[in-house]
């Protein structure tokens, strides 16, 4: 068994523990959206992605110092969780900067606002293809290890254009590689089983189509890195 493949089914067992992975929902017809919430509340109520291991934050601080983020950016966090990555935001963009953070889970969203996160956070219950703000609000939109769970990719990607101002920068990031997503989500299977995160041509597509330009993609093991900007 290659040592890949071993690293998957460790993380499983681990994540089954909690009570997340372990029993994961079966989607039902018409209802992805609900589907995907419910899940995600269940790993909320478990205490899953509170925090981030030591190898992840590791990732997240180098992946977090190469999108150059600036005091005083406004930035939307699309797919929070439970606020782990949003504390780091909040301290990269200061008081004077501000973090809009997003989340399809209700349970999810609560467990953020426990954090006691700084004013310039401000936290809501919403999806990606309707995020209750205005045209041109942000710097950036960040979705980090979120963009495989929007059952409606192509209208996401519309809403993200809606919302960022004009030259705006699109980051899809993830802790691991696409291929080793791809396979954790495939492994676990129920409401998640066809959450994959796209090749690059089928990307390119979809960010074409919907008013980005591509800058550039790394997919390494241990991260995936995605930075597109918004056309006018």
């Amino acid at each position: 068994m290659s040592r890949k493949r071993l690293f998957l089914l460790m993380l499983v067992a681990v994540a089954g523990i909690y009570g997340c992975v372990k029993t994961p929902m079966t989607e039902k017809p018409g209802n992805q959206s609900s589907a995907v919430a419910a899940y995600f509340d269940r790993c909320a109520d478990e205490g899953v992605f509170d925090q981030f291991s030591p190898e992840e934050l590791i990732v997240a601080k180098e992946i977090l110092a190469q999108m150059n983020i600036r005091p005083g950016d406004k930035l939307a966090e699309a797919g929070c969780g439970a606020g782990r990555l949003t504390e780091m935001l909040a301290g990269l963009v200061g008081p004077e900067g501000k973090v809009f953070a997003f989340d399809i889970s209700p349970r999810m969203v609560e467990r953020c606002r426990q954090r006691g996160l700084p004013s310039q956070v401000e936290i809501a219950c919403a999806s990606a293809i309707d995020i209750p703000v205005g045209r041109g609000e942000f710097d950036a939109i960040i979705c980090h290890n979120t963009f495989p769970h929007f059952d409606d990719k192509p209208a996401a990607l519309r809403e993200f254009h809606r919302v960022l101002r004009d030259d705006g920068v699109l980051w899809i990031v993830h802790s691991r590689s696409r291929e080793w997503v791809n396979s954790l989500h495939s492994s676990i299977g129920g409401v998640l089983a066809t959450h994959v995160l796209p090749d690059r041509a089928e990307l390119e597509r979809l960010l074409r189509e919907t008013g980005f330009s591509l800058e550039l993609l790394h997919d390494l093991p241990d991260r995936y890195l995605l930075k597109a900007t918004r056309g006018s």
